[in-house]
């Protein structure tokens, strides 16, 4: 399934062929989309140098861009709000875009956050429904009680009669109060979260803070140094980085990394971070999190070898002690159903036993249970030494548990 579909050619050099791109460019197909584009010698981050040939979508007001040249990440954004309107709000767009007679991407992307404000008649069957509609647009929210008041076919009368509709290919186009405003400036596109991500950051130059470029984590590469184009910076130190929104990773992670000076210094640790963290399911992340505040970890270095080396990491909850441990190996090991008046249980000593675990399997007791990492990599062992030689952690309440 696509919202666009369309042939893309170099406008210099049309001998080189086209290639076809369906839109919203999935975000795993990015890099591979960016490549196929640069191999035409086109697809640059800021420059308007992709023509389009032919164009297929269920919008088919955007035939009028064929022929035409695009940025790719303008026709992507466009896409992507597309994707989310339902079939009269597509019908708003579409007579808007009809009526206004637009055909450049910076004023597309823009009417998508207004073209709503707007009534369209595509059917004059059902008058009342159309004044009902027409009603709940121009009120915006009302009660459904209000709305069961109103005399839609009235409503719908009264509009028609006042001679302010435009006829469109895709109904009679009321404006209403509708008004275009630059939402995007043609250069960099406004947020919008498509889909959920692990976070949401602002990357804008330290000389320039008018200016900025908003990234949704995990992203590759690539859309990083895309951004770093359009704000027209070389390297990612000339510019600072903030982090807007972070559904998940609040707390410890956006803490450590905000304590450990500018961003744009750990990007790449925070990129690989989030990259991990979004293949976890609610569980593993609540597990991860609980690792967080018994850990501590100290900087961003830290916190990506912990995430890193997750599934090396073993917490047996409520595994206080050796004795404890000592009665847990030996229920496990012997299969056998263990209690202190268990006459087997009198020739054990289940302490010493337990030590002995803890100390081949460089386990730590801890507040929430018994830590094992079988990971062996210097930065765990750095985490669980200082775990080892401080006093019991404090936990941040927000953290939840195992």
């Amino acid at each position: 399934m696509y919202m666009i579909k369309a042939g893309i050619g170099n406008p210099r050099h049309p001998e080189y062929g086209s290639v076809t791109i369906t839109f919203p460019i999935p975000e795993t197909e990015y890099d591979k989309t960016v490549r196929l584009l640069s191999e035409l010698e086109i697809g640059h981050a800021a420059d308007r140098d992709c023509r389009i040939r032919e164009i297929d979508s269920c919008a088919t007001v955007l035939k009028k861009l064929e022929g035409s040249c695009v940025n790719v990440d303008d026709l992507d954004y466009l896409a992507k709000r597309l994707e989310s309107f339902d079939s009269y709000e597509m019908a708003q767009f579409q007579a808007a875009a009809s009526h206004y007679g637009f055909t450049d991407m910076m004023n597309l992307n823009n009417l998508t956050f207004c073209s709503q404000e707007s009534t369209v008649i595509s059917d004059f069957t059902y008058l009342d429904e159309v004044g009902r509609q027409h009603f709940l647009t121009v009120n915006g929210s009302v009660t459904s009680d209000m709305l069961e008041r109103v005399d839609g076919q009235r409503v719908a009368l009264d509009l028609i009669s006042s001679g302010k509709g435009h006829v469109t290919p895709y109904g009679v186009f009321y404006e209403n109060d509708m008004e275009l405003r630059q939402v995007y400036d043609g250069m960099h596109l406004p947020p919008y979260l498509y889909q959920p991500c692990e976070a949401v950051l602002f990357i804008s130059p330290q000389d320039r803070p008018e200016k900025s470029e908003v990234l949704y984590f995990p992203c590759p590469d690539i859309k990083i140094d895309r951004a770093m184009r359009r704000l027209d910076v070389d390297i990612l130190q000339e510019c600072k980085v903030t982090i807007d929104d972070c559904p998940r990773l609040r707390n410890t992670v956006q803490q450590v990394f905000d304590e450990n000076g500018d961003l744009q210094e750990n990007l790449e640790s925070f990129r690989r971070l989030t990259e991990i963290t979004s293949c976890m399911d609610q569980e593993q992340f609540e597990e991860f999190q609980t690792l967080l505040g018994l850990l501590r970890p100290q900087g961003p270095d830290d916190i990506l070898s912990l995430a890193e080396n997750f599934e090396n990491i073993s917490l047996e909850q409520n595994i206080l002690s050796p004795e404890q441990l000592g009665w847990h190996c030996a229920e496990e090991h012997f299969n056998l159903d263990l209690d202190p008046e268990n006459l087997f249980a009198l020739y054990i000593d289940f302490e010493d036993y337990g030590a002995d675990v803890a100390q081949r399997e460089n386990g730590i007791f801890t507040e929430l249970g018994y830590l094992t990492c079988s990971s062996d990599t210097p930065e765990m062992k750095a985490l669980l030494a200082r775990l080892s030689q401080k006093p019991e952690p404090v936990f941040d309440q927000d953290m939840g548990g195992m």
